[in-house]
């Protein structure tokens, strides 16, 4: 379970544990706020789903969101709390987003990457241990639990292929990740064919 500290406003706030850009602990917990604010590097979690037909989870963010708001995300993703394992992450972001309930052992880690970004007071450095989940999933199967989220659905891969070549400006800035994952997908693909 998270732990929590108080924030400036008095309201609870989830703690995160500071990291090393090599991944290591630095030792330090800080709020969410802070570690944007003081640009720590910490670790986060992205899911892609791949659906039913070989479909892939595409969501469209929330106006309301600090970051990238309205944009697209190929990915259900969250920050790993204090005390917390990146498979429960996993699990906690895709309930809490989608509803979506599946085992641990159903995910599959694909790699981890440093990523950066950089605009106004905000400074983000995460590590990403970016998953694979793999299913019978549809919209329908879609409940959206969040106001993060504005609309989900799944999309086919030529498609999200064509999303990414065409129209990159409107997803979340992660372009190597795309390309990586695509990849795994790619030959997850081949081997439930095979």
């Amino acid at each position: 379970m998270a732990h929590f500290i108080e924030n400036i406003e008095g309201q609870e706030s989830e703690e995160y544990e500071v990291l090393n850009k090599d991944g290591s602990p630095a030792g330090i917990f800080k709020s969410r706020e802070d570690i944007h604010r003081d640009g720590d590097w910490h670790r986060t979690v992205h899911v892609w789903v791949l659906g039913q037909d070989n479909t892939i989870l595409v969501q469209k963010r929330s106006l309301g969101k600090k970051q990238f708001p309205g944009l697209f995300q190929l990915n259900v993703a969250g920050h790993v709390g204090k005390g917390e394992d990146t498979g429960s992450a996993c699990l906690k972001e895709l309930f809490e987003e989608l509803d979506i309930k599946p085992q641990q052992s159903q995910l599959q880690h694909l790699f981890t990457i440093n990523w950066e970004y950089k605009h106004d007071d905000l400074s983000d450095r995460e590590i990403q241990e970016v998953y694979l989940l793999s299913g019978d999933y549809t919209d329908e199967d879609l409940r959206l639990k969040s106001d993060e989220i504005e609309h989900a659905e799944f999309m086919p891969l030529r498609d999200v292929e064509v999303l990414i070549q065409e129209h990159i400006n409107e997803l979340v800035p992660q372009v190597e990740e795309y390309g990586k994952v695509l990849t795994a997908i790619k030959d997850a693909i081949a081997q439930k064919a095979a």
